[in-house]
């Protein structure tokens, strides 16, 4: 019967988290070349080159965390509802959502 925000929130946000954590098989192939060829390339060059070559990676990859880190956020504040301003719309938001009838909704489910 009634609308639970928890279950609707917790299937949205968990379908964006998997998304951006599951990764193909043919990704992890491609990572692997690519971490190949980095590998290649750095023992190739002599050892300042090579730490120049390893820095720039890491900076990449550091960059590459912090656009999926506001990816994730922006997403997430998609997601979440506006809390209004005013005490009173808060509660009425609230209302009917007692700890009893939260129980009695899991236990039919």
């Amino acid at each position: 019967g009634l609308f639970s925000f928890e279950v609707f929130l917790e299937q949205q946000l968990s379908q964006i988290v998997l998304s951006l954590v599951e990764v193909d098989v043919l990704t992890w192939f491609y990572a692997l070349l690519l971490v190949a060829l980095v590998t290649l390339i750095c023992l190739s060059l002599e050892s300042v080159n090579g730490q120049v070559m390893q820095c720039i990676s890491c900076w990449a990859l550091a960059a590459i965390a912090f656009a999926f880190d506001i990816i994730l956020e922006e997403d997430t504040y998609e997601l979440t509802p506006q809390v209004p301003n005013d005490p009173r719309q808060i509660l009425r938001m609230f209302s009917g959502t007692s700890i009893q009838m939260i129980r009695r909704a899991s236990f039919l489910d």
